[in-house]
């Protein structure tokens, strides 16, 4: 199954185990055989050697989701599917051995799967069961959802008991809420609530208020000017000036 090749030497004591060929059907024989060492030195029965061993590589960033807080997701796994599960951290990437019946096995390995892919996601271990729903969020609505240093946002995760991540890297910026089906609705509803009470931003401009206002004040400004007035007045005077002198050629 792992491509190895195994050799055992019974004349010396203890017994050698010698194991060749590639890095990765080396270390995966390696599991295999101290699997089988462990459990005959636990006692356990000769026919647990026909159980199956699975190999799945693990992102070193994802094996704590998998083991959990002081290894209760692991333990959670071994006693729901009947299978065991060691992690080998001191190879890159990580490796999860997963052992037991067929069965047992593929149970461990599709939840082992689940948590990785979770992991990989940001997800936390602990919400496994969670479920999840995103809500639209208009940018000008953020601010009075997270409130002052974010003690709005958490006066809501409080109440509700549902965990809130508000991404703010796109347009719309999303809502993120996680957590126990009630409590994600409770959130979904205290948030909707706040966006329709939170008035739409007014994007009218005129010449009163905003960018137009700056334009205004200073053609104001230079319209008013006594240095304006005196040109406007001086151009006046010499434009009749020159009329009139033209009337008495013509005469």
């Amino acid at each position: 199954d792992t491509g190895a090749r195994v050799d055992i030497r019974q004349d010396c004591d203890p017994c050698q185990v010698h194991i060749s060929g590639d890095r990765e059907s080396v270390d995966k024989a390696l599991e295999a055989v101290k699997d089988l060492r462990r459990r005959a030195k636990d006692g356990e029965d000769a026919e647990d050697a026909e159980d199956v061993v699975e190999t799945l590589d693990c992102p070193r960033h994802c094996v704590g989701a998998i083991i959990g807080k002081g290894g209760t997701t692991v333990r959670k796994i071994e006693k729901d599917t009947g299978a065991r599960v060691d992690i080998r951290q001191d190879c890159d990437p990580c490796q999860v051995h997963i052992s037991g019946d067929r069965e047992s096995v593929d149970k461990a390995l599709e939840a082992v799967k689940d948590l990785r892919r979770r992991a990989k996601d940001g997800e936390d271990a602990e919400d496994a069961e969670d479920v999840v729903e995103t809500l639209d969020c208009p940018r000008h609505c953020v601010g009075a959802i997270i409130g002052k240093g974010g003690t709005t946002v958490r006066k809501i995760v409080k109440s509700t008991g549902a965990k809130i991540k508000i991404r703010q890297d796109c347009d719309p910026c999303v809502a993120v809420v996680r957590g126990p089906r009630e409590s994600v609705d409770k959130a979904l509803e205290v948030v909707k609530g706040m966006m329709e009470e939170i008035p739409a931003p007014d994007l009218r401009t005129d010449l009163g208020t905003g960018p137009g206002a700056d334009l205004r004040k200073s053609l104001e400004s230079k319209k008013s000017s006594p240095d304006t007035k005196r040109k406007s007045q001086g151009t006046g005077s010499a434009s009749a000036e020159k009329k009139s002198k033209r009337m008495k050629r013509l005469t």
